[in-house]
């Protein structure tokens, strides 16, 4: 458990990071996932039909659940899925240049890193939304 020092520091360090303030920053942010590819629309009915399989077993495994809650989950999934198709696409995208190319330097790791930021923010989202239907159910 954290002090009510680490409290009062955690408290001041959020108040110092949230976000972009300037227009432009934030406009530029807006267009993050663009860049890393993860905005691909797709094929909106297969993603439709997906959450809606996906609301159907989980309505099966927990039926107490409210219904808003399971759709969550289920694009917090579908949203997971997406971000780790994008990782696995990156990674490859990198392999060829590496393998094809013998200067490494103009590799650029970083964006690997973004998209494994999202994999894991959408991943806790799913998990976070999981945990909160289990504890429903266990009420």
């Amino acid at each position: 458990m954290a002090s009510d020092r680490q409290i009062a520091a955690n408290k001041r360090n959020a108040l110092k990071s949230t976000g972009p303030r300037t227009d432009a920053g934030k406009s530029r942010s807006a267009q993050n996932s663009y860049k890393h590819g993860l905005s691909a629309g797709g094929d909106a009915g297969a993603k439709i039909a997906a959450a809606k399989e996906i609301v159907r077993l989980l309505d099966f495994e927990y039926p107490s659940a409210p219904p808003a809650l399971l759709s969550e989950i289920a694009l917090a999934t579908i949203e997971t899925r997406r971000a780790r198709e994008v990782y696995a696409e990156k990674l490859d995208g990198f392999a060829e240049a590496i393998a094809g190319n013998e200067n490494q330097s103009n590799v650029d790791v970083s964006a690997l890193d973004k998209v494994d930021r999202y994999v894991r923010r959408a991943q806790s989202r799913k998990t976070r939304l999981m945990r909160q239907v289990r504890i429903e159910r266990s009420t």
